[in-house]
């Protein structure tokens, strides 16, 4: 194995375009993974991508449409100087910030990882870093090493989050401005006063991405967003994420961290009205089989928490339009009652907003919970759901929300 440090733009080192041109005339696979690519990029690098395809070798690109980087024309080139070429775009809100590349024969196998994108900037003229790693494949080591990175590239390939671009499907990334395609052709624009530059780390708004799922991947969480508890008046607790400030009404005192032992990482909860117990006060009107999840007492985002955060790592499917669902298993408790596991349909649409924060996200009892509830009255007791720290669900409804001590 040979590591060398290369630091582009000084006249004393090697640009991107001129590693990779050299190791292009040896190799017979390439693999790129790449936040951005642009045809600025493309253009220092065509003729020696073109004549690496016409040689019958294989090549690979996954690349990423994050944070307004991706233009038409980059996925137009991609399109035609690769055999293969992926989108990744995680609807969740990460951005997808790797810069990889991979060049290999039977023998050899060089490693480029840093900070160059597929961009004018990144391959060129910017100031960049990167590290290329030399790998010799009959050295034990060096091979484990490439295995590794490989894992790492099927593991993207696999998940949801990644969309196989071709040329029928092209048209709708780059339609419209829901995904933030822009067009080289046209001048920079300014963006709430600043000009926004080719490389660009300016966050946007994900926002719900129908031709991405959601990714079966477990992440890792942030530590800055720790879950704290904070007493109200009435004895019940809201759950405060990250750095915010306690509601109004709560003093900063009343704000203390839960035990690092608990296996709880998130917790929601809500006092049980007579149509979410399925007990209609009305006559004639039957149970509606459902619970709206709402914001409740927590400060959280209703609108975005249950789909985007709480049940963010479930299999989700689209039913129809942009009603999606998920059966997720939760361990069930009724006050003294062990139910033991039970599949529950959680579905989501936010179509349901309607412009006045109305509940987007329902949860259906089913048929074996939705019967307990309509046999015995729980309406004013308190529902709790929690997601545990091994990624399981629990479900209790009891006089008080589960894990809150009454004032």
């Amino acid at each position: 194995m040979k590591v060398r440090f290369v630091s582009p733009p000084f006249a004393d080192q090697s640009s991107l375009v001129e590693v990779l041109s050299e190791w292009l005339t040896s190799v017979t696979d390439l693999k790129i993974i790449v936040a951005w690519a642009k045809h600025s990029g493309f253009s220092r690098l065509s003729s020696d991508l073109l004549r690496f395809k016409s040689g019958g070798n294989a090549s690979l690109l996954i690349v990423g449409i994050d944070e307004a980087g991706a233009t038409r024309q980059g996925l137009e080139n991609a399109l035609e100087l690769f055999d293969h070429v992926y989108v990744l775009h995680d609807k969740s809100g990460r951005t997808f910030h790797p810069k990889l590349y991979v060049l290999e024969n039977s023998r050899n196998a060089c490693l480029i990882v840093g900070s160059n994108n597929l961009t004018a900037g990144g391959v060129y003229f910017n100031y960049e870093a990167f590290v290329v790693v030399e790998l010799d494949r009959s050295a034990l080591e060096d091979e484990e090493l490439l295995q590794e990175v490989y894992r790492y590239i099927e593991r993207l390939l696999v998940d949801n989050t990644c969309l196989e671009l071709t040329n029928e499907n092209v048209h709708l990334l780059i339609g419209g401005d829901r995904y933030g395609i822009s067009d080289e052709a046209r001048p920079r624009v300014r963006q709430k006063g600043r000009v926004v530059s080719e490389d660009s780390d300016s966050a946007i708004d994900a926002g719900e991405a129908p031709l991405f799922g959601t990714s079966h991947e477990r992440k890792k969480a942030d530590p800055r967003r720790t879950v704290r508890r904070a007493a109200t008046r009435d004895g019940v607790f809201r759950e405060l994420l990250g750095e915010n400030a306690p509601a109004s009404g709560l003093s900063r005192e009343a704000v203390g961290a839960t035990d690092s032992g608990s296996p709880v990482v998130r917790r929601w909860f809500e006092q049980l009205t007579n149509s979410d117990s399925q007990q209609p006060q009305l006559r004639n009107s039957n149970p509606t089989g459902n619970m709206r999840l709402t914001k409740a007492r927590l400060a959280i985002d209703h609108t975005t928490y249950f789909r985007q955060v709480f049940f963010e790592l479930e299999e989700w499917r689209t039913l129809r339009g942009t009603l999606e669902e998920a059966d997720v298993r939760f361990d069930v408790f009724l006050r003294e009652e062990h139910l033991g596991v039970i599949t529950l349909k959680v579905d989501h649409d936010p179509k349901r907003i309607a412009n006045q924060k109305n509940a987007p996200t329902f949860l259906h009892w089913g048929e074996q919970l939705g019967e307990r509830l309509r046999q015995r009255n729980f309406a004013g007791a308190y529902v709790t759901l929690e997601q545990l720290r091994d990624g399981s669900y629990r479900l209790s409804i009891a006089g008080t929300a589960m894990g809150v001590a009454q004032a």
